[in-house]
């Protein structure tokens, strides 16, 4: 709890409040000593700072802090803007996406082991050589030809791909921003492609789904 000693126009804690003594039958207010409302008004932080500028009331309305909101510098602001556009990128990114109606896992490993495996059935079509991988999927092994794990492999790309164009086109538009209100009016959440993690799934998944 902190309080506002009128009298002598200095915020008190209750630490410094109790080695003053002051006997617990008094009434504070009458010695000039009132709560100091601290609470603090809302306000987007990736834009604004608070700044204490004194205690304002009166013994009858209140006391409290008299916040002030000033501006982050623009370029502090839009450091913070890039930032989190990378972050809902890496979000994007690594959530899953939906291919005709089967969620498909779209992390890092997954995509370096569709990568390995689209290279392996591109090369043997080349050389003549039918192909085929046993899949792990949370539900066990699937059967996979190679026009299968190709698909699979472009389709997770194109995802991953969309995911970076994205944040391309966000940090362009950042970047381009000339002042704090225009850098936050900019919609970081919006845009990103469709993730995985679909409401229901579908009632019977392509051979190749991983869910």
């Amino acid at each position: 709890m902190i309080y506002w000693d009128s009298v002598n126009a200095v915020r008190l804690n209750e630490t410094v409040l109790r080695q003053r003594v002051v006997p617990e039958a008094v009434d504070l207010g009458e010695l000039g000593i009132h709560p100091l409302d601290i609470s603090e008004p809302r306000y987007d932080p990736v834009g604004y700072r608070l700044e204490d500028a004194g205690t304002i009331g009166s013994a009858q309305q209140g006391f409290r802090i008299d916040w002030r909101l000033v501006e982050q510098p623009v370029a502090t602001v839009r450091s913070a803007l890039r930032s989190a556009a990378a972050a809902q990128r890496w979000k994007a990114e690594v959530g899953g996406c939906v291919v005709d109606g089967a969620v498909i896992q779209t992390d890092r490993d997954t995509q370096s082991k569709l990568t390995g495996a689209a290279l392996e059935a591109e090369l043997s079509a080349r050389e003549g050589r039918p192909y085929a991988v046993r899949w792990l999927t949370p539900d066990g092994f699937t059967d996979l030809d190679g026009e299968g794990v190709v698909a699979l492999a472009r389709a997770v790309r194109a995802h991953v791909q969309a995911c970076f164009d994205r944040q391309a086109d966000l940090w362009a538009e950042i970047d381009a921003a000339p002042a704090v209100a225009d850098l936050l009016a900019i919609g970081i959440d919006t845009g990103w492609p469709a993730g995985g993690q679909a409401d229901a799934a579908p009632a019977v998944n392509p051979p190749w789904a991983i869910s």
